[in-house]
């Protein structure tokens, strides 16, 4: 499954590293940050990618490297900054990420 949305916006968070337009990418990429944080710890970069995400699902990255995925393995959406740390996570559906909106 491919995500309906090609894009989206974080327009206010605690990090401003997270903060942009996030484009949506296959999820046969993957993110520079998160292969640079698997090449720290010692693990597999496509292994544990391939845990972590599934491999029907896009997810999203900004021009600056942030990213946002679904973590099959927490059933989370995922927000990590561009050196790879995860920033936030939310409960959502598995398709998109959850809206939030302040009225």
């Amino acid at each position: 499954m491919t995500s309906m949305l090609s894009q989206l916006q974080i327009t206010a968070a605690g990090r401003p590293s997270v903060i942009g337009l996030f484009s949506a990418r296959p999820s046969s990429a993957i993110p520079a940050g998160f292969a640079k944080v698997c090449v720290q710890q010692g693990w597999g970069v496509e292994k544990t990618w391939k845990q972590l995400n599934d491999a029907s699902r896009d997810w999203f990255e900004s021009d600056n490297g942030a990213y946002i995925y679904y973590n099959k393995g927490d059933g989370q959406w995922w927000i990590d900054e561009p050196g790879g740390n995860g920033v936030f996570k939310a409960a959502a559906p598995s398709h998109a990420p959850r809206c939030n909106h302040n009225d």
